[in-house]
């Protein structure tokens, strides 16, 4: 059983997969944050979230249905869903790092953390850099084993070509035959990104299912 489905990005996919979960998810440091990339991710841990709340990307330079090509590379992550200069919204930020932590040192703790990353489906630069994405990701999973070896996880990864598992990390492969990807008409990403979504929470319920019955 699952003490904590928690999301690690790389932006609001996850954390909208693990909501459909009645009562078993709950947010975290990066829930609804977009961090663009596993490397990110990676160095967020790595650092044990130091800068986490001010290496954040100006808000005039993102644009979620134009992205720049090089935007996966930035190593600044965007809170465009929060204000990040209201003390209440850091005040729950330094809440959930706290929490966040406290997780990675429970030993009785089996985390299930789901990672996401949907741009996949609308940016070609993302394909390109896939398999460095991938890579990266292994190297969070090696960095959670070799710094908490008491903690108990499994990382949800959906993915859009198949792979082998890696250690703790499940892969879910999405095909995504159906959709016409929008590198060209990027009026189809809202109608795409709403079945994928749905499609994820779908997914996600059936994994934690399979794994532990009916909750």
């Amino acid at each position: 059983m699952y003490t904590n489905v928690l999301s690690i990005g790389h932006r609001c996919t996850s954390q909208i997969a693990i909501n459909g979960l009645k009562n078993l998810g709950e947010t975290t440091p990066f829930s609804w944050v977009n961090c663009f990339s596993s490397k990110n991710i990676l160095t967020i841990l790595q650092s044990d979230f130091d800068n986490f709340l001010i290496n954040q990307l100006p808000k005039k330079n993102v644009d979620f249905f134009q992205r720049s090509k090089n935007l996966h590379k930035t190593e600044q992550i965007s809170f465009g869903h929060y204000n990040m200069s209201d003390a209440n919204t850091i005040k729950s930020f330094e809440r959930k790092i706290k929490r966040f932590k406290s997780y990675l040192n429970d030993e009785k703790g089996n985390i299930l953390f789901v990672y996401i990353n949907e741009d996949y489906l609308y940016n070609e630069d993302y394909r390109i850099y896939d398999d460095e994405n991938y890579e990266n990701l292994k190297k969070i999973n090696d960095y959670l084993s070799e710094k908490y070896p008491k903690l108990h996880f499994t990382i949800f990864n959906i993915i859009f070509k198949e792979r082998e598992n890696y250690k703790n990390i499940e892969n879910i492969f999405y095909k995504i035959d159906k959709f016409k990807l929008v590198d060209k008409n990027p009026g189809l990403r809202v109608k795409i990104e709403k079945i994928f979504r749905d499609d994820c929470k779908i997914i996600l319920k059936k994994y934690i299912n399979d794994k532990i019955g009916s909750f």
